[in-house]
């Protein structure tokens, strides 16, 4: 029998192709945020936890960036929600554009995220998230409103495999809070990986 003359199986091979579709959306959407389509938390974890086991090339580190909006709050109170949301979405695709393919770009939550920059020298990495930290700076204007966002960062080279997301983000967060309590739209690195040596 032709199975693609059978109208039976014409029906079941129909069904399967829907359902493949469906199992891949919501794939998709366990690892994805829905506003943004930047990672979510969870996966952007798991990722980077996979991605730190892995042997670095010579003279390379991983570099691990949180990323936390200036003024995103006046923004959401002076114009809407609706352009807070904006911003989040502009903001993520600028990192996305900006990293390479093996580059991970995870949403936190609110308006703080992850950059994470696999196997580089310390000098590329501080370059590309200098650069990225300068794209960052978006002007809004409506009407005779205008709120100015910028990006805050913490960043921590690690050139070791025993070291965890939470590690990294610790750190991270400490270099971020020293940022924010002296020069918004800035950075400040930790570098671990020569202080291990140093150790």
């Amino acid at each position: 029998m032709n199975r693609e003359k059978c109208p039976v199986w014409s029906a079941v091979s129909r069904m399967l192709r829907i359902w493949r579709m469906i199992c891949s959306t919501l794939q998709k959407e366990a690892r994805t945020d829905l506003l943004t389509g930047a990672m979510n938390r969870a996966a952007g974890t798991s990722a980077i936890n996979r991605m730190l086991v892995q042997e670095l090339h010579p003279g390379c580190v991983n570099t691990f960036a949180i990323v936390d909006l200036d003024n995103f709050k006046t923004l959401n109170d002076v114009m809407g929600h609706m352009w807070g949301d904006r911003a989040l979405c502009e903001v993520v695709l600028i990192m996305k554009k900006h990293c390479r393919a093996q580059d991970i770009v995870c949403r936190l939550g609110g308006d703080e995220f992850v950059v994470f920059l696999p196997d580089m020298t310390r000098e590329a990495a501080e370059e590309s998230l200098r650069i990225l930290s300068a794209k960052l700076h978006i002007d809004y204007v409506k009407e005779n409103l205008e709120v100015m966002i910028s990006a805050s960062m913490g960043i921590v080279f690690s050139d070791g495999r025993d070291i965890t997301f939470q590690d990294l983000y610790e750190e991270a967060d400490g270099c971020l809070y020293q940022v924010k309590r002296t020069f918004k739209g800035s950075y400040h690195i930790s570098d671990r990986a020569d202080r291990v040596k140093a150790d």
